[in-house]
């Protein structure tokens, strides 16, 4: 964030959406000296919803693991990530959420305006009643149960090992 390329100005931004969002995220700290992979599996397994924080946020579309993290231990998931990345997901074959609430930041190219939009849809969710979010939860499970199928079905390293053999060809030429 405190790169030489954002203005005070954009700082002052980013962290007023941060400050606006922090007393509605009850968790624990976390030690930061253990990895992310050591993260309890509880915040994965008993959690309705996942806030998605994409490891590039400006920029080209960049997809991590953490997506795919969230669907499959079942969660619906709400992506801060570059513009087009629920629409990538859906192209590969993904469901996302949008009958439950408004996915219309995954279009905003403005990095500030994005951020805003994707914090207002997270305060919104984990600002309703714990029995809404169960309800919503139970009436997407299809979306989240075809997610979790569609994931599982791939051969990750068939593909990756494709792909690598395009990279090889294009190399040859």
């Amino acid at each position: 964030l405190f790169r030489s390329n954002y203005t005070p100005a954009q700082i002052d931004q980013v962290l007023a959406v941060a400050n606006k969002i922090n007393h509605q995220l009850p968790l624990p700290e976390l030690d930061p000296s253990i990895d992310w992979a050591h993260m309890p599996r509880e915040y994965l397994l008993n959690s309705y919803v996942n806030m998605v924080t994409e490891t590039f946020f400006e920029g080209d579309l960049f997809i991590s693991e953490k997506p795919y993290t969230a669907i499959a231990h079942g969660q619906m998931f709400v992506i801060l990530g570059a513009p087009g990345t629920l629409a990538y997901l859906r192209s590969q074959g993904y469901q996302t959420f949008s009958q439950w609430w408004d996915e219309s930041y995954d279009s905003v190219t403005d990095n500030y305006e994005r951020l805003l939009a994707v914090t207002n849809v997270f305060v919104d969710l984990v600002s309703r009643p714990i029995a809404e979010l169960a309800a919503i939860y139970t009436h997407a499970r299809s979306v989240i149960e075809h997610n979790q199928r569609h994931f599982f079905a791939q051969d990750t390293n068939a593909d990756f090992v494709a792909l690598l053999q395009q990279a090889q060809q294009l190399g040859k030429k």
